[in-house]
């Protein structure tokens, strides 16, 4: 399992999104991940680990 972090700026301020994911690999530019039982892909230049 890690943890993603995601930041945007909403209104002027900056808001955070975390998930838990299992991890199934990654490329360049993509997290492949696993989230509720479904294999989904993240773009890695929104989602960063989180620790």
């Amino acid at each position: 399992m890690i943890s993603l972090v995601r930041w945007n700026r909403i209104a002027g301020d900056w808001k955070y999104t975390t998930i838990v994911v299992e991890y199934a690999g990654r490329d360049a530019t993509t997290w492949q991940v696993v989230a509720q039982g479904k294999s989904i892909i993240l773009d890695r230049a929104e989602w960063s680990i989180f620790n």
